[in-house]
C-alpha cells in the first residue's frame, strides 16, 4: 500500500546512491552507490540486510592491445582483475 510516508532514511556519510530498484514483490530495495556496492533493505524493518561487492574493479578486463598506459598502470589494472589477453581470429 502507497502511504507517502518515509521509510527509510539513508545515512548522509554514506557513498552517493547512483541507482535503486524495488524487487516485485516490493519488500527489498537495492541501491547501487558511488563506491561500486549494493545494498539491500528490508521495506518493513528499514534495515540494511546485505551489502554486495565486486570482487575487483576491473576483473576480467581484457586491456590487450590498449594504448597510453604506463608499466606501472598495466601492473595496477591488472592488480585490479584487469587481464592481458589476445583474441585469435577464426
Amino acid at each position: 500500500m502507497q502511504s507517502g510516508l518515509c521509510r527509510i532514511k539513508l545515512q548522509k556519510d554514506m557513498p552517493p546512491v547512483l541507482s535503486i530498484c524495488f524487487r516485485p514483490d516490493g519488500r527489498i530495495l537495492a541501491g547501487g552507490r558511488a563506491d561500486g556496492t549494493v545494498r539491500l533493505w528490508d521495506i518493513q524493518s528499514a534495515a540494511c540486510i546485505d551489502t554486495l561487492r565486486a570482487a575487483r574493479p576491473y576483473e576480467r578486463m581484457n586491456i590487450a592491445g590498449a594504448t597510453g598506459l604506463t608499466p606501472a598502470q598495466v601492473a595496477t589494472l591488472k592488480a585490479l582483475g584487469a587481464v592481458e589477453e589476445t583474441v585469435s581470429s577464426c
